[in-house]
């Protein structure tokens, strides 16, 4: 915990927010992104899916997203959610 506690010191406050951050506030944050990133790149190397350049979702025919989804229920966030960054990812 020592780690995220510095980490959490080390990020400046945000404007207008009272609540603190703390390193437990920063190993959730980084544990949730992991997990999203995980699913991200799971999907990105699944047959039937891939990125639709304009919009910037990820795209697959509803019987390939209904079987993955029923896989991994947490597949289903991603569904017709734009990816920020894609270009860095």
């Amino acid at each position: 915990m020592e780690v995220w506690n510095s980490v959490s010191n080390a990020v400046p406050p945000f404007a207008g927010s009272e609540v603190p951050l703390t390193g437990e506030k920063c190993q959730s944050k980084h544990k949730g992104l992991k997990r999203k990133w995980k699913i991200w790149i799971r999907l990105k190397n699944i047959s039937g899916f891939g990125i639709d350049p304009l919009t910037g979702t990820i795209t697959a025919p509803d019987e390939v997203w209904d079987m993955e989804v029923e896989r991994q229920p947490a597949i289903r966030e991603f569904q017709n959610k734009l990816i920020g960054n894609i270009t860095e990812l």
